[in-house]
């Protein structure tokens, strides 16, 4: 039996669990700016990696603490739920990435002394690190911090962090990170007692640190000039659905603005150059693990929208007396209703249907795949993942190509647009 996670071939998340639990595992980054683990010679063999790591242990409802309240419903795209809502918070609406309800939750979570502090994804002035886990205390850091990270972010330094201090938390994550996070709770009882509310974050994939120093370079710019990144900006004359991704130097000059729609943000993003590995097998929509869920609302009759709405899913009876009390732009709706605003955008469809036959292909190539649906896909669908793997990988070694020097980067993006041109010719 496998005793450590660098023995078992496996499609890491990158969330940083495994070093935060273990002295012995040390965190680096790989050449698309994915977070690593590596296990040192002094492992001790405990297998307390394995054990809480997201790609490799299956969903068990045992590792949900909430799947026993006798209130809640099931969805197979959602997982659990109390309730469903959608809606937004005026005071938080234009400084937040959709619609305000994750952080006047944090707020008022702070406010009513129901924790202590409130770890998440806080802006960082490095080239190579814009984003960090961090701890944040009051109203106004929380404020400054609102909007979403299309960055990887790994949580080991968080968690000793969270060891180490006698206090309630809550903190935001992603689906797999709330899963692991789960699992480290289970065997750790400091982090049992410290976590008291998990906030996930519907989630579509992640893409790696390069797809920012790529956007940089389409405009000339090298990373290294860069010393602040902001996504999701909003501006009165800009929709809701074209992001925008800005860049700014040292003192503060705006270097780089790019969108979502015709420029290379959308292109880099929505086309998966920089996609995380273990995204293709990911079927957690809404991480299924945390307490609460948070997301865009992507209706159709949102589109002209400049500032965003909110969507939310409750499994904790405690957090979804708050959600009511928000105000009377918060609205109950049917979990129907919820899926909607991310089947909208293919993420349901993708993550809930299609990644079973992306874990079939990689299980065939000897990865463990905690991935456990058991859809049985049509010949066309397991065509279209065989042609997805194929492109990414295409695309996946241009990369590499170019960060050896075997490449210019101006045919490095030729071949980008070349390649995802060849993608819409065959409709994926």
């Amino acid at each position: 039996m496998e005793k450590n996670i660098g023995e078992i071939k496996h499609l890491c998340t990158g969330c940083g669990i495994c070093a935060g639990m273990c002295k012995h595992i040390e965190i680096y980054d790989d050449a698309f700016g994915f977070y690593r683990p590596k296990v040192k010679n002094s492992c001790v063999e405990c297998g307390k990696c394995v054990s809480v790591c997201p790609s490799i242990t299956p969903y068990r409802e045992e590792d949900i603490p909430f799947c026993k309240d006798s209130r809640l419903g099931y969805d197979f795209n959602t997982g659990y739920y109390i309730a469903c809502y959608d809606g937004y918070v005026e005071s938080n609406r234009r400084n937040c990435a959709s619609g305000g309800m994750c952080s006047e939750l944090l707020i008022s979570l702070l406010k009513y002394q129901q924790v202590d502090a409130v770890y998440c994804a806080v802006s960082n002035d490095d080239a190579h690190k814009f984003y960090v886990c961090g701890r944040l205390t009051t109203e106004e850091e929380i404020r400054r911090n609102a909007r979403s990270a299309y960055y990887p972010i790994e949580i080991s330094e968080a968690l000793k962090s969270i060891r180490n201090r006698d206090e309630k938390i809550a903190i935001v994550c992603l689906p797999c990170q709330a899963k692991a996070l789960r699992l480290a709770m289970k065997q750790d009882l400091k982090l049992r007692h410290n976590i008291k509310y998990i906030i996930g974050l519907v989630c579509g994939g992640l893409p790696g640190k390069a797809m920012v120093e790529y956007i940089a370079k389409t405009k000339k710019i090298e990373i290294d000039e860069i010393k602040k990144i902001t996504f999701r900006e909003k501006d009165d004359e800009i929709r809701c659905n074209n992001c925008q991704l800005k860049m700014y130097d040292e003192d503060g000059i705006l270097k780089v603005t790019s969108r979502y729609h015709g420029e290379s943000f959308g292109f880099a993003y929505f086309n998966k150059l920089f996609y995380s590995e273990s995204c293709w097998v990911c079927d957690d929509v809404f991480a299924e693990y945390a307490d609460v869920v948070f997301g865009d609302a992507w209706y159709k009759e949102n589109i002209p929208n400049t500032l965003g709405t909110s969507i939310c899913i409750t499994r904790n009876a405690e957090l979804d007396e708050l959600i009511c009390e928000m105000g009377e732009n918060i609205h109950r709706v049917d979990v129907a209703k919820v899926v909607e605003a991310q089947r909208n955008v293919s993420v349901v469809g993708k993550k809930k249907h299609l990644s079973a036959g992306f874990a079939r292909i990689y299980r065939k190539k000897g990865f463990s795949v905690s991935n456990r649906l058991e859809e049985k896909l049509g010949l066309k669908d397991k065509i279209k993942c065989q042609l997805y793997l194929l492109f990414f990988n295409y695309n996946k070694n241009l990369w590499m190509d170019y960060r050896m020097g075997n490449i210019s980067f101006n045919t490095l993006d030729q071949k980008y647009h070349r390649s995802v041109k060849m993608k819409k010719r065959i409709h994926l």
